[in-house]
């Protein structure tokens, strides 16, 4: 739950400058077609009036098909432990590579489990970092970092040598980064705007010219707003996703986004300008919002509030009834699309398991996987890996590596 939490700074000069850095931006803002799904009038493969392909897909209810890990990397304590892992990335016959927050550093490791390097260290310099919240691949193979507090990337390469960096000029919230390189060779990222309890995100096509990351057009997002609490606080205004409501997510192949609204039993697949081009259908396994799920939020919700001395209470009837249609969206480097179960609280505390559902870039339903590990933690997916972090009964977190099958 904390991991989710999104703290807008209510210093009006911050708000007001994110506003105009956004409205200002150098880029075409594309507003999509339709903010929801297509119309669903129409049979499994047809194609509907309104121009998308509709396909509708029966996924056995049996138990899914548990995978083994290959490789665990991390232990209780000594030089290959973790403090916190915020981003995990892996590359075919090279390796794989960890950011850790709190040591301020990315390791890589190679697929034996040895370390092969250690980059960056705190600070506000080049190869220093003051919030390290992830990183990608790029097509060349080089490694991108990204500093939160310092609204900067990093390129390295997979030796752990410093390349260059880059400045990011556009606003940004949230704690997990959602940083990609498309089939275009663009670089693109997410902006969010927020103003009082409002707020709106947009994916932002970058261009590296002379050395400079020059934002170059926007594609919109769906609205998080209406599914949270907002709350006044001593360091500004929380957003605060309601427990077990449904939540927006979206997962970019390089060339189209999935959507999901997790209200619906379906997700649908836009090109960017914002046509949608697949809906698919799968079957409503929604589970009760039960007593003790209930009492986890709550004392969660506390727990959260007291952290960041939240001055307001909030309103548990607005907890839904059922918990949402499905979770997080992932592509793996096949383009299958990987739809996770929503996660049902454990009376521990405990979340180390996640079930998806996965599907073919056309739709039609292949399998059901279940990782042991955190869904709402960094996941990292190739075309023949599956990289995610697991928190163990130390609270020590590690990485786990899957191959894909």
């Amino acid at each position: 739950m904390r991991d989710h939490v999104v703290v807008y700074r209510r210093q009006a000069a911050r708000d007001h400058l994110a506003l105009r850095l956004a409205r200002h931006l150098p880029v075409l803002l594309i507003l999509a077609a339709a903010c929801g799904p297509a119309d669903r009038t129409g049979s499994d493969g047809s194609t509907l009036a309104s121009g998308p392909v509709y396909v509708r897909q029966h996924v056995p209810a049996g138990d899914p098909q548990t995978a083994t890990p290959f490789l665990v990397i991390g232990e209780d304590d000594g030089p290959d432990a973790f403090g916190r892992i915020s981003g995990v990335a892996v590359i075919p016959d090279v390796g794989v590579f960890v950011t850790d927050a709190q040591e301020a550093n990315v390791r890589g490791y190679s697929f034996d489990g040895e370390r092969l390097f250690t980059f960056g260290r705190r600070g506000g310099g080049p190869g220093e970092f003051r919030d390290l919240r992830g990183i990608i691949v790029k097509p060349d193979g080089n490694l991108w970092l990204y500093d939160y507090r310092e609204r900067r990337y990093t390129e390295i390469t997979t030796a752990g040598e410093l390349v260059a960096t880059y400045q990011s000029k556009v606003p940004a919230f949230g704690r997990r980064w959602h940083g990609q390189f498309g089939a275009d060779g663009r670089f693109y990222d997410v902006a969010t705007v927020s103003e009082g309890t409002e707020s709106r995100s947009v994916y932002v096509a970058h261009e590296i010219r002379d050395g400079t990351l020059i934002p170059v057009d926007t594609f919109p997002l769906p609205s998080t707003t209406g599914n949270a609490y907002f709350v006044q606080s001593t360091v500004g205004i929380l957003n605060i996703p309601i427990p077990y409501a449904a939540q927006p997510f979206w997962a970019f192949d390089g060339e189209q986004i999935w959507f999901g609204d997790g209200e619906q039993t379906s997700v649908w697949r836009r090109i960017l300008r914002g046509d949608t081009s697949l809906v698919l259908e799968f079957g409503d396994r929604r589970q009760p919002v039960t007593n003790d799920d209930r009492r986890l939020a709550r004392d969660d919700l506390e727990s959260v509030l007291k952290d960041v001395g939240g001055l307001s209470l909030v309103d548990l009837t607005r907890i839904p009834e059922q918990h949402p249609a499905h979770g997080r969206l992932l592509t793996d480097g096949h383009g299958n699309l990987w739809i996770s179960r929503p996660v049902v609280p454990s009376l521990d505390g405990t979340n180390e398991q996640a079930t998806f559902d996965v599907f073919d870039r056309d739709g039609r339903y292949s399998r059901s996987v279940m990782l042991r590990l955190n869904q709402a933690r960094p996941i990292a997916m190739s075309t023949e890996f599956i990289a995610g972090v697991s928190m163990h009964d130390d609270a020590t977190p590690r990485v786990v590596l899957y191959r894909l099958q």
